[in-house]
């Protein structure tokens, strides 16, 4: 049935190109495909082969390269997965450190700040003293009377 169908496009294509089913099938079916083909890459092609004649390989030599395969697997994503921790663990002290240093930069800056201490008395301590050195509290009360 796809054999049918994939003849009738080439069909189409080949016999009515103006029609813009047939360009839109000449777009679908062969540029983009090529296209695709172009961006390919060597590894890309190892790839393939490895994901294709992956099965029947372990099909053929058995449970034995399918263990070894695991192995092999799980040690790669235990490698992933400790780059990955420790990488978190890094970035974690460092913003930890920075969340600290700007905690204490505001907290600095909303402190309440010290008051400066009184070097005079307050007014009812300096009533009995007198202001020049000279004179006795009461010396000008009475002089007057």
């Amino acid at each position: 049935m796809l054999t049918a169908l994939l003849g009738a496009a080439v069909l189409i294509m080949k016999r009515w190109p103006t029609l813009p089913f047939a360009r839109l099938l000449h777009r679908a079916l062969v540029e983009d495909p090529l296209e695709l083909a172009e961006r390919l890459e060597r590894k890309h092609l190892v790839l393939l082969g490895l994901l294709l004649f992956g099965g029947q390989a372990i099909a053929l030599f058995g449970p034995e390269l399918t263990l070894v395969y695991a192995v092999d697997v799980s040690l790669y994503v235990e490698a992933a997965a400790a780059t990955t921790l420790a990488a978190a663990a890094s970035r974690l002290r460092y913003g930890w450190r920075a969340f600290r240093r700007a905690v204490s930069i505001c907290m600095l800056r909303f402190r309440p700040r010290s008051r400066v201490r009184r070097t005079k008395k307050p007014a009812e301590l300096r009533q009995n003293e007198p202001s020049n050195d000279d004179e006795r509290p009461w010396s000008g009360f009475a002089r007057a009377s």
